[in-house]
């Protein structure tokens, strides 16, 4: 693979969608495909999996080659577990995503780490064909390679695998689909459409479609769940700030756009999450609140030189859903 610049971006811009949420509650067969309680699937394999949330609730990222080590040897001495296969691929993806935080990390050791996420994910595919959570990463991931290599037959797989997630799991699926393309120009015919998958994730988790002008999270506090498909709509034990993060996540796509108003809407409605005083990354969100009109602005300038830093570029793009301190 060549094009490793790109290759990294390109990822960069999906690890909310993969990484991020790696919620170890997930289908275990067919039907249905969404549980109502979360299935033991670290059972087969308690060390590897330990050493993956500890290192990764913490964000000891240095300790990641280790940790992406045991879980290959797991995946190995347990080939008809897809939640293994899986979870190698989520440590991959995040030492990818987060790839700022190793200056040192040899940049043709991308492309390596991505088509090795990419080929756990479809063994954990062909185990579990139905599950929408691999598919959604899978999806991704393809989406990802695939527009870097130009192979209209990755992209073409990833589309229908993303989109089938949906159709199965809106709830999850819909913030990896409002993910591709992150970065895309406000003026690209897309962009729209992925700023509306992250309203539909919102009309989904609410049960009803939301105030676009006014949306108000504090409405549905009482929603919260950790059971059955809305519990991904909140925060859990592994994703401690996936409510904080995808409002962070959304801001910056509506900021993309050129909407500061909504974006800085949007971006308050992490402050109602019952778990914002904990979350690291209050300051960031309060730079962007007051910033908003003027990343706009940056952003639509023509000038890349002056673009702000937008969370799926961030050297903490999964830590804001995922870090808990």
């Amino acid at each position: 693979m060549h094009r490793t610049r790109p290759l990294r971006l390109a990822i960069l811009a999906l690890s909310g969608a993969l990484a991020g949420c790696a919620h170890s509650e997930h289908a275990t067969d067919a039907a249905p495909p969404i549980p109502d309680a979360p299935v033991p699937v670290d059972a087969t394999i308690p060390t590897a999996s330990d050493a993956f949330w500890t290192a990764f609730l913490a964000q000891r990222y240095d300790e990641l080659p280790g940790v992406i080590d045991q879980l290959a040897t797991a995946a190995a001495e347990h080939p008809d577990d897809a939640w293994a296969a899986e979870l190698h691929a989520i440590a991959l993806i995040w030492r990818i995503s987060e790839a700022a935080r190793e200056p040192g990390l040899d940049p043709m050791q991308i492309p390596v780490f991505a088509v090795a996420a990419e080929t756990s994910l479809l063994r954990a595919s062909a185990l579990l064909p139905t599950d929408p959570l691999i598919l959604g990463r899978l999806g991704s991931l393809e989406i990802a390679i695939g527009s870097v290599l130009h192979d209209p037959a990755r992209l073409a797989r990833g589309q229908a695998a993303i989109d089938e997630g949906v159709r199965l799991y809106p709830e999850f699926t819909l913030f990896n689909r409002a993910r591709l393309y992150f970065d895309l120009p406000a003026t690209h015919p897309d962009a729209a459409a992925r700023v509306n998958d992250f309203w539909q994730k919102l009309d989904a988790c609410a049960g009803e479609p939301v105030d676009r002008a006014a949306f108000d999270l504090g409405r549905y506090l009482a929603q919260a769940t950790d059971v059955g498909p809305k519990r991904v709509c909140w925060n859990t034990p592994h994703t401690p700030h996936g409510v904080e993060g995808f409002f962070l996540y959304m801001g910056d796509a509506l900021v993309r756009r050129g909407d500061a108003a909504t974006a800085k809407l949007i971006y308050a409605n992490a402050r109602h999450s019952p778990d914002y005083a904990s979350w690291p990354f209050r300051a960031q969100l309060d730079e962007r609140i007051a910033s908003a009109d003027d990343w706009a602005a940056r952003l639509a300038d023509g000038d890349a030189t002056n673009n702000p830093t937008l969370i799926n570029a961030a050297s903490i793009a999964c830590a804001s859903c995922h870090a808990a301190r």
